[in-house]
């Protein structure tokens, strides 16, 4: 499975589950950490690291703090060795929460 595919799969439950906007910020929120903390992501991503342990280590950090759903969705990237695509899956995210309700995005330039 693709990033892209991924984050169509967790937009499409936020939106059934009326949780769109919490999840986006709890994506928005944890992308910033991992960026911040790239040998975090490196080691959630780890396939050496027992999956029991790394689960353990996830709820630790994020239990409580971020939506359910968004916390069982960094378990499944970590249990595929995928936390380091979570920024495109972000991307896609944020492109189908941004059709689904009319938002467009520009750049604009200015002198």
């Amino acid at each position: 499975m693709s990033a892209k595919t991924y984050g169509i799969s967790l937009h499409t439950l936020a939106r059934e589950e009326g949780k769109e906007e919490e999840i986006l910020s709890d994506l928005r929120c944890i992308s910033e950490l991992f960026s911040q903390h790239p040998d975090y992501v490196k080691i959630v991503d780890s396939p050496q690291i027992e999956r029991g342990e790394l689960m353990m280590v996830l709820n630790d950090d994020f239990f409580g703090r971020i939506n359910r759903y968004t916390l069982n969705f960094l378990k499944l990237l970590s249990e595929k060795h995928m936390v380091h695509h979570l920024q495109e899956c972000l991307k896609e995210y944020e492109k189908l929460y941004n059709s689904a309700n009319n938002i467009q995005v520009v750049d604009i330039t200015t002198a």
